[in-house]
């Protein structure tokens, strides 16, 4: 059996965060450390990234046999407190790097997508039980999809 588009929108994602490295220009090192559906890292794992499907929203094309999909993804950065007078600055630098590896070029994603785009940021403040810092990158994935056919990009 195929893997859903959504599934295959996940993928796509996973591997274009996986090229986050300062050896290609990056400012950290969280391509080391690309998850699809995890919530919890151990220190030696960070930073790290994780990836969650959301919801799907559809809408009418006006073809008889096709919607538009919107894919809302959740995209969460994590980082510890290590080595850092400044956990913004840090988890910035996160941020920047997803952005940068997402939205920069090729929002399609090798033609997956209509557009993958940003919808918001948020990013935490720093806790004394878990010395780690975290932000939430939501993002909007559009492309068309058939009716009843989950499995195929048109």
């Amino acid at each position: 059996m195929s893997d859903t588009v959504t599934k295959q929108v996940l993928a796509a994602v996973t591997t274009r965060l996986e090229v986050i490295r300062t050896t290609a220009g990056y400012n950290t090192n969280a391509g080391a450390s690309v998850y699809r559906g995890r919530r919890q890292f151990q220190p030696t794992e960070l930073p790290a990234i994780s990836i969650f499907a959301l919801e799907e929203d559809y809408s009418d094309t006006g073809h008889a046999d096709r919607m538009s999909n919107t894919l809302t993804i959740r995209i969460n950065v994590h980082d510890d407190l290590e080595n850092t007078d400044n956990p913004q600055d840090k988890i910035q630098d996160l941020v920047g790097d997803v952005k940068k590896a997402l939205f920069l070029t090729d929002r399609g994603l090798s033609g997956l997508l209509s557009d993958l785009k940003p919808i918001r940021v948020a990013t935490t403040t720093p806790d004394d039980v878990s010395q780690s810092v975290a932000a939430v990158i939501i993002a909007a994935a559009e492309y068309p999809e058939m009716y009843g056919d989950p499995y195929t990009v048109i």
